[in-house]
C-alpha cells in the first residue's frame, strides 16, 4: 500500500486534534524499508496538516491550523 488508508484517517482529524499510530499498523499497511516508510509518512502528515513526533511505540500526530485566505 501506498498510505491511502492514512491519508483518509489524517484528512478527518480536526484542528487540535492528536492520533497516535503504532508502529505495527504502520508496518503492516505500508511497504517498503523503514527509510522510504518514514518519509512518505512525513509527505502524508505535511499534506494534510500534521506534525508528526516519533514516539517508543509509534508516530504521533498532530492536526496544526492552517490560515484561512478569504
Amino acid at each position: 500500500m501506498n498510505g491511502d488508508e492514512l491519508r483518509k484517517i489524517l484528512c478527518r482529524l480536526e484542528m487540535g486534534m492528536v492520533l497516535t499510530v503504532p508502529d505495527r499498523w504502520l508496518d503492516r499497511n505500508i511497504t517498503g524499508t523503514r527509510v522510504s516508510r518514514a518519509l512518505l509518512v512525513e509527505e502524508i502528515a505535511r499534506q494534510f496538516h500534521c506534525v508528526c513526533y516519533q514516539e517508543p511505540d509509534g508516530i504521533r500526530f498532530e492536526r496544526q491550523g492552517f490560515s484561512f485566505t478569504g
